[in-house]
């Protein structure tokens, strides 16, 4: 199982997600008031159900809304609960930043063939053919080209491994792949002349397989095939998926389903008025009984511990009456951090 402090991580992400998903449904029900097109084609769709009719205009909004779901997910969540299951961060390896790594003139130049004949068919991915090509001795000591800029999604360093992932939609469009896998190979031989001593694994991660109809379950051979641009250019080696990709990334077997699991715990029919009830910590004191039910429901184990340490006290200091967590659902951590000194 994840230790507490990692699904309270995960459950102030979902609770995030929520809130935001929660505020922007009601301003796409009033954003989207003028779409005739739309509305004319949708109205082919309503849907009639024991009385209930959701109408076109709701369509539309549920469409917006929805997509604006899966960029979230895409863009933050994944990687944030992947930070909080791996102990693993982000890294930014560009000139913006100052940090862009080197390589040597022949990586380059190996990176560039291999690139080249994967995509005239003249060579099929191979995980350890490449890194055979990419890794030589003096390639540290030459080190005087500029690798690509690119940014590790998550990063775990390790006393004999540096372990990348690139976090990536389920459906990667037209193109993505040959991209991304030109950007994994020169950053892979970066990273290994920055750590001569340690294995590098830079792989793709993909969050569940769309193709299998267990929620954790995985087919990697089928859900390749099934991209010609991701067969043509990464192997089944070179990608973790659903639940494959959350076990590596934790090293805790049923992670996937553990998350899942803090997600249905949190995103019920009452979350909304759990929410407003446990964001003002006053409510503690005014039902402390559905208070602490909802934290523990919730795996707000942090804030058990502050109710518990400022129940009794007489003087409570003023962060205690600070927003729990704020409009956009945002866990207020200046607010925790003060109120958990001298614990």
């Amino acid at each position: 199982m994840l230790e507490r402090l990692v699904c309270e991580k995960i459950a102030i992400e979902v609770i995030r997600v929520l809130v935001g998903s929660f505020n922007k449904l009601n301003v796409e029900k009033r954003a989207n008031r003028n779409a005739p097109f739309h509305e004319a084609f949708l109205r082919g769709f309503e849907v009639h159900s024991g009385g209930v009719i959701l109408e076109s205009t709701e369509l539309i909004s549920l469409g917006s809304w929805l997509q604006g779901l899966n960029t979230t997910l895409g863009q933050s969540f994944f990687e944030s609960v992947a930070h909080a299951v791996s102990g693993g961060d982000k890294r930014d390896f560009t000139g913006k930043k100052g940090t862009r790594l080197k390589i040597s003139p022949r990586q380059k130049s190996v990176v560039h063939t291999i690139m080249d004949e994967l995509t005239n068919g003249n060579r099929k991915p191979d995980v350890q053919t490449e890194n055979r090509l990419l890794f030589q001795a003096d390639d540290v000591d030459n080190a005087s080209v500029e690798a690509v800029d690119f940014v590790v999604d998550n990063c775990v360093e390790t006393t004999t491994q540096v372990i990348c992932v690139e976090l990536k939609t389920v459906q990667p469009s037209s193109g993505l792949m040959k991209q991304e896998k030109r950007k994994i190979l020169e950053g892979k031989a970066a990273i290994k002349n920055r750590y001569p001593n340690k294995e590098v694994i830079f792989v793709f991660g993909f969050p569940f397989d769309p193709l299998n109809d267990v929620p954790t379950g995985f087919d990697k051979e089928r859900f390749r095939k099934r991209n010609a641009d991701v067969a043509k250019f990464i192997t089944a080696e070179e990608f973790w998926i659903a639940e494959e990709l959350w076990h590596n990334l934790s090293g805790v077997p049923g992670t996937m389903q553990e998350i899942l699991n803090i997600i249905d715990a949190i995103a019920t029919p009452d979350f909304m008025n759990n929410y407003k009830f446990i964001r003002e910590h006053k409510n503690y004191y005014a039902d402390t009984s559905q208070y602490r039910d909802v934290l523990n429901k919730w795996f707000l184990f942090s804030e058990i511990e502050i109710s518990d340490k400022y129940g009794d006290v007489a003087t409570k200091p003023d962060a205690l009456w600070q927003d729990v967590f704020t409009n956009a659902g945002r866990y207020n951590l200046d607010r925790h951090i003060e109120l958990m000194k001298n614990r």
